[in-house]
């Protein structure tokens, strides 16, 4: 089981508020975001760094990694989604956690 928690611009953003689609040029890309992925433990982790290849950030898919997260985003029906994650720029870990970094998005409706 995974938990996350999601920060937009420094400021802690409900997780049914964001969405995770990948752009390898976002746009329009006008925010910054923290996503920290908690595990329940060391071996989850690691199940997850090694099937991403998430040590070589310039080598991981993106798109695929980000089709991961969104089979566990929490869902909610009655959720309007904000903001899009959009790519990684850095990447961080910890024993039970991965904190990711990049750009991300306003969600652009007519």
């Amino acid at each position: 089981m995974i938990s996350m928690e999601v920060f937009v611009d420094n400021h802690l953003i409900p997780i049914r508020k964001v969405c995770a689609f990948y752009q390898k040029e976002p746009f329009p890309g006008n925010h910054n975001y923290t996503l920290r992925l908690n595990f329940e433990n060391s071996t989850e982790l690691e199940k997850v760094v090694t099937r991403f290849n998430l040590h070589e950030i310039d080598s991981v898919n993106w798109s695929t990694f980000f089709l991961y997260l969104t089979a566990h985003w929490p869902f909610d029906e009655n959720a309007t989604a904000n903001y899009f994650i959009n790519n990684v720029q850095e990447i961080f870990f910890s024993d039970y956690s991965i904190k990711l970094h990049g750009v991300c998005s306003d969600v652009l409706r007519k």
